[in-house]
C-alpha cells in the first residue's frame, strides 16, 4: 500500500489521481461537481447563468476565490439586460467587486430599458394572474352558491343543525 501521508491528491497514488474521475457516494448537485472538478485542475464548462451563479454561490461559501473569480468573468460575458439585476444582487451577496461595480453601472445607464421591460413583465404577470383567477371562478361549481337578493351564501350554511 503506498504512504499517502504526505504528498499532494496528485502524487499521493489516490485513485482519484491515476483515473482523473472523483467518486463519491453521495448525490452531488451539478455546482458542487463543478466545484470538485475545477478543485481537481479540470476545467469546467459553465453554460448558463444559473449554472455559474450556483457555482459561485458555493465557491463562495467553501472559500474557493479562484474558481469564484472563474465565475464572475463568465458572469460578466453574459452581463444584459435580462441578467443585470440578477447579477448585481448576486455580486452583493457573496465576493465578487468586478461584478458588483460592472452590474451597478449596467443598470445605471440602462435603467430606462431596465425599467420598460420590467414594466412589461409585471404587466404581463398581471394579466396573466387575472386570466388565473377568472378562470379558476369559472371551474367553480355554479351549484355550490345560492344567490338570494344579492347575497350569496354557500351550501354548507344552509346545512340543518
Amino acid at each position: 500500500m503506498p504512504d499517502t501521508s504526505s504528498g499532494t491528491a496528485s502524487t499521493s497514488g489516490f485513485e482519484e489521481a491515476t483515473t482523473g474521475v472523483v467518486s463519491l457516494a453521495c448525490p452531488m448537485s451539478p455546482a458542487f461537481e463543478h466545484m470538485c472538478q475545477f478543485l481537481m485542475g479540470n476545467d469546467i464548462q459553465l453554460k448558463a447563468f444559473e449554472d455559474a451563479a450556483e457555482v459561485a454561490k458555493l465557491a463562495d461559501e467553501h472559500l474557493v476565490p479562484s474558481l469564484t473569480a472563474f465565475c464572475g468573468r463568465f458572469l460578466l460575458r453574459m452581463l444584459d439586460l435580462a441578467s443585470a439585476v440578477d447579477c448585481f444582487v448576486l455580486a452583493s451577496t457573496i465576493t465578487l467587486p468586478p461584478l458588483l461595480l460592472a452590474s451597478r453601472r449596467f443598470v445605471v445607464e440602462h435603467f430606462d430599458e431596465l425599467d420598460r421591460a420590467l414594466s412589461e413583465i409585471v404587466q404581463a404577470n398581471t394579466r396573466q394572474s387575472t386570466a388565473d383567477a377568472s378562470s379558476r371562478i369559472r371551474r367553480r361549481k355554479r351549484s355550490q352558491y345560492s344567490v338570494k337578493d344579492g347575497t350569496k351564501y354557500s351550501s354548507a350554511s344552509f346545512a340543518t343543525s
